[in-house]
């Protein structure tokens, strides 16, 4: 843990306790709760020359996330996260560490203003947590291909800035989203250049979409990291069926990056359980190329327990050099509030 997050970490926690118990509410610890989940997975691969570390079969914990959520007033809300990432990162370094550590501040009914350390706001599967996802991972676009090739987000989704939020003024009208961050990922900045974010999202009693777009420098040479994304999921009420898709246009270091999926859904049971398809590509300049099919299925055991079984065709065109691949993962998930 870095000295700058011992001591955002320190302020947050003053933030969460010190205003609440000084209201002499006798009932305080009722506006701090604990929630997160825990995901266990075992992945079998078959592919062709991968980097090892993405070739071998066995149990994992791809993500585990525990948050401490505090409603200081009416307005001001405090939230610190500790989280143990194997896949988020893009890299073979399983790391544990404080994700989330920001404020919320709402001067008025209008706007709201987030401070700190955040998870972005881009698109759909880029702003979506983890736990509401069908498929095991993000689109390839968005993260990482399995050879730990990086994406538009491959280090991870988490920035150190500013968002003014202003709320929806209506049904049919976007939230807005607007922001100004290192753009350095977690790390401590290193470069002059800031990021600039803007998020469009709509939603309609059909589903929702919407756009996003960032301009920014990553590192301290200063490489590029810019995309525009839209998206758009079609969700009709009291059906059992919904699709989704995203496009993104970006370009990370040199690298020109563009990248699709399309996702059909379908619940089975009441019980619940669903069934998806997920269709996705992927191209990295002239360099290499991802394409994917993957088929799954998701059960519902209960409100906090989930199982995913998820069979992956996927092949890598590196400069003309088709390689498979594949993957089948089954993975358990446990949430609590």
């Amino acid at each position: 843990m870095t000295k700058l997050q011992m001591c955002l970490m320190t302020v947050l926690l003053l933030a969460m306790v010190l205003p609440v118990a000084a209201e002499g509410d006798s009932n305080w610890s009722d506006r701090i709760s604990i929630d997160g989940y825990l995901q266990a997975r075992y992945e079998a691969f078959d592919f062709d020359d991968a980097d090892s570390y993405w070739d071998e079969d066995g149990f994992t914990l791809p993500r585990m996330h525990i948050s401490l959520r505090a409603d200081v007033n009416e307005r001001t809300k405090a939230v610190l996260t500790w989280s143990r990432l194997d896949f988020d990162t893009g890299s073979d370094q399983r790391r544990t560490y404080w994700t989330d550590i920001y404020l919320d501040y709402a001067p008025n009914d209008d706007w709201t203003i987030r401070v700190g350390q955040a998870p972005n706001w881009f698109g759909l599967e880029g702003a979506q947590d983890s736990s509401e996802r069908m498929s095991l991972e993000r689109a390839a676009f968005l993260t990482r291909i399995p050879s730990g090739r990086s994406a538009i987000y491959a280090e991870e989704r988490w920035d150190r800035g500013v968002w003014f939020i202003r709320n929806r003024k209506s049904a049919s009208g976007p939230q807005a989203i607007l922001g100004l961050t290192n753009g350095n990922y977690r790390d401590v900045e290193d470069n002059s250049h800031k990021t600039m974010t803007v998020d469009l999202k709509w939603e309609r009693p059909w589903g929702q979409y919407g756009v996003s777009w960032f301009n920014g420098k990553i590192k301290s040479s200063g490489g590029a990291k810019k995309a525009l994304l839209g998206y758009v999921r079609f969700a009709p009420p009291n059906q059992r069926w919904a699709v989704q898709a995203e496009y993104m246009d970006g370009k990370r270091w040199s690298s020109d990056l563009k990248g699709w999926y399309g996702q059909f859904e379908y619940q089975l049971t009441r019980n619940p359980m669903w069934a998806f398809v997920k269709l996705e590509d992927f191209e990295r300049g002239n360099d290499y190329e991802y394409d994917a099919v993957h088929l799954g299925l998701v059960k519902q055991l209960d409100e906090n327990n989930e199982l995913t079984l998820q069979w992956t065709d996927g092949d890598y065109d590196d400069d003309g050099d088709i390689e498979k691949r594949d993957e089948i993962g089954l993975q358990w998930q446990m949430m609590f509030d």
